[in-house]
C-alpha cells in the first residue's frame, strides 16, 4: 500500500516586510509566534518574488513561470489558462485543493484559483457588512479578516479530503492599516485618548499607499511604520491562532506549512509607499518558512525564488516533477539533501501600468511624476550585487548588498566587471524565458479585475 502522502499549507501573508520578522533579524517583538514556528522550520535566508505585487507575484509562486511566461501582469493580469499551477497539479495526484482567502484578487477570474476545487473567500465567511466591519475596524475591534478565515479553518479541513493543499492568505499588513487597538497600542504612541485615536483611524481612510510618503514629515513616517509593524503584529497573533488550531487537529505531523509573503512594502524607500515602481530588496526579498515533517530545523543558505517553490515541493511530497519544470536555466531544488547551494541568479520584473491608466492615476496622486516610472524595470542579483535596468533609457544601476543592503549607492564604475557579468546573465534570462501569446479573456474579465484593483489601491 502506498503511504498516505502529506498535507500542505501555504500561507502568505499579503504585503509582509521579510525584514521586520525576528526570525530575520527585528527586534521589536512583532512575530513571536512565527519565530517560535522557525525554530522548528527550514528558515531561507535568501528568497526572491519576481514581481512586486500580488497577482503576478502569485502567479509565479503557483506556476513556477516568470511574468514573461505566464503574463499575469499589466496591462492585463490575467494568467494565461494554459499553465499548469501547483493546485492542478496535486489535484492529478489525488489531493483535495482548497482556498481560503482574505484577497479578492486570488479567483478564477485572474485564474489564480486554477486548480483549486473548494474557493472560500471573505465574503464567505465575514457575515457582516461592509459598512458594520467598516464602523468595527473604526473602532479598533477587528482585523481584515484573518481571525474570521481562522474560525472556518477547521471546518473546512474537515470537509476535505486527505491529503488535502490548502492555500491562505492574511490581508492585515495591507494598506489601510486598520487593526485592533491592542496591537497599535503596542507600537503606536498614545495620540490623544479615545477621541484623539478615533479621529486618527478615520484620517487614514484618506492617506493612500503609494504617496504616503511624498513629503511627509518624520512623526508621519515614524507613525506609518508604527502601525506597519502593528499590522504585523497582528497577522502573527493570527498565525499563532491557526498553528493551533493544527496542534488540536493533530496535523502538525503530516501537514508541511509554508509561511511566506508575495512582496514587501515600500517605507520611504525611492520616496514611495506601496508596491510599485521600484525593486528594492524591501520588496522583493521576502519570508518564507517551511515547517516539513521528518526535516531537520535549519537555516537555509543560498540564494532562491518563488518560481523554484512548484517544483521543489513536488518533489518534497513525492510528486513527479512537470518536465516543462525539471531542468529550467538558473533553477535550484529547494529542499536538497546536497547543502541547498541555491541558484546562481535570481531575477524581478515590475511592469508599469497601461497607459489608458495613467491619466487617473496622475488625477489620484497629483504629487507623483510617473514620467520617473520606466516601462519596464527588471533586476538580477546574486550571492553580493544586485544590477537594476530600465528599458526605456537603457540605464542600469548596481548594488553591493553585503556592503550597501539598502541600494544607497550605485557601483558600477567602481566594479565594472560585476555590472558586465550581471546584465550578461540578464540577457541570458531574457532569452531563455520569451514572451510567448496572450491568452484568451474577456471584457468582463478584465472590468472585474480593474474593479479589485482599484479597491486594493494599485490603479
Amino acid at each position: 500500500m502506498t503511504p498516505q502522502r502529506m498535507n500542505l499549507i501555504i500561507l502568505v501573508i499579503d504585503t509582509a516586510r521579510r525584514d521586520r520578522f525576528g526570525c530575520y533579524g527585528y527586534s521589536r517583538g512583532t512575530t513571536p509566534a512565527i519565530d517560535a514556528f522557525a525554530r522548528e522550520s527550514l528558515v531561507f535566508d535568501r528568497m526572491i518574488t519576481p514581481a512586486t505585487w500580488t497577482i503576478p507575484s502569485h502567479a509565479s509562486l503557483f506556476s513556477g513561470l516568470y511574468a514573461r511566461e505566464h503574463r499575469a501582469d499589466y496591462p492585463t493580469p490575467i494568467m494565461r489558462d494554459d499553465v499548469p499551477t501547483l493546485a492542478s497539479h496535486l489535484a492529478q495526484h489525488g489531493y483535495s485543493t482548497a482556498v481560503l482567502s482574505n484577497n479578492p484578487l486570488i479567483a478564477s477570474r485572474t485564474r489564480l484559483a486554477n486548480g483549486f476545487q473548494v474557493l472560500k473567500h471573505r465574503r464567505d465567511f465575514m457575515t457582516s457588512s461592509a459598512l458594520r466591519r467598516r464602523m468595527v475596524g473604526l473602532f479598533g475591534r477587528t482585523d481584515k479578516g484573518a481571525r474570521a478565515a481562522n474560525r472556518l479553518f477547521p471546518q473546512l479541513v474537515k470537509t476535505l479530503a486527505r491529503p488535502f493543499f490548502i492555500y491562505m492568505n492574511y490581508m492585515e499588513c495591507h494598506w489601510p492599516y486598520r487593526i485592533p487597538t491592542t496591537f497599535e497600542n503596542r507600537f503606536v504612541r498614545n495620540r490623544g485618548g479615545v477621541f484623539g485615536r478615533l479621529f486618527d483611524r478615520s484620517r487614514r481612510s484618506f492617506w493612500d499607499p503609494m504617496d504616503a510618503f511624498v513629503g511627509s514629515s518624520d512623526s508621519r513616517r515614524d507613525l506609518l511604520n508604527n502601525l506597519y509593524d502593528a499590522s504585523l503584529a497582528c497577522a502573527d497573533d493570527r498565525v499563532g491562532e491557526l498553528l493551533g488550531h493544527l496542534r488540536v487537529l493533530r496535523l502538525e505531523e503530516d501537514t508541511v506549512v509554508v509561511i511566506t509573503s508575495d512582496h514587501g512594502e515600500s517605507m520611504g524607500e525611492d520616496g514611495l509607499g506601496g508596491h510599485q515602481g521600484a525593486l528594492h530588496q524591501g520588496l522583493i526579498h521576502v519570508p518564507f518558512v517551511v515547517r516539513a515533517p521528518g526535516r531537520t530545523p535549519r537555516r537555509v543558505g543560498g540564494l532562491f525564488q518563488f518560481t523554484d517553490v512548484f517544483a521543489g515541493l513536488s518533489r518534497l511530497l513525492g510528486l513527479p516533477v512537470l518536465e516543462s519544470l525539471a531542468a529550467r536555466p538558473f533553477a535550484a531544488d529547494l529542499f536538497s539533501d546536497s547543502g541547498n547551494a541555491g541558484r546562481p541568479y535570481a531575477f524581478a520584473q515590475w511592469t508599469r501600468w497601461g497607459a489608458s491608466r495613467l491619466p487617473g492615476l496622475q488625477r489620484r496622486y497629483p504629487r507623483i511624476d510617473f514620467a520617473r516610472f520606466p516601462a519596464v524595470l527588471e533586476s538580477v542579483q546574486d550571492a553580493r550585487f544586485k544590477l537594476v535596468t530600465a528599458d526605456d533609457n537603457g540605464t542600469h544601476r548596481l548594488y553591493d548588498l553585503q556592503r550597501d543592503p539598502k541600494e544607497t549607492s550605485d557601483c558600477a564604475s567602481t566594479v565594472p566587471d560585476e555590472a558586465a557579468r550581471l546584465r550578461d546573465a540578464l540577457d541570458q534570462w531574457r532569452v531563455a524565458f520569451s514572451q510567448p501569446g496572450r491568452a484568451d479573456y474577456t471584457v468582463a474579465d478584465e472590468a472585474a479585475i480593474e474593479r479589485r484593483l482599484r479597491s486594493l489601491g494599485y490603479v
